[in-house]
């Protein structure tokens, strides 16, 4: 994409977080003053595909690890698991 004489090297499409609506905007340079990768996020002690035992309302209960580090949609923060 490009306005005028500026090249844009990303379009990028947000995820609307914050409240804001899902909207489309141009990164005008590759360098992290424009864009970069999310956060990184701290190891956690399991993997996708773990097995591990969980304390619920109904006491220890076995599950699998299914992803890590997804943003709540209600708390809009990240959370580990």
């Amino acid at each position: 994409q490009s306005f005028g004489q500026m090249l844009n090297p990303y379009e990028v499409l947000l995820d609307g977080a914050g409240g804001e609506t899902e909207r489309t905007i141009y990164a005008p340079g590759d360098t992290d003053q424009f864009i970069r990768l999310p956060m990184e996020f701290p190891p956690t002690r399991f993997v996708r595909g773990d097995t591990v035992i969980a304390m619920t309302e109904q006491g220890w209960v076995e599950g699998t690890i299914i992803s890590q580090w997804e943003k709540n949609p209600v708390a809009q923060k990240w959370c580990p698991y």
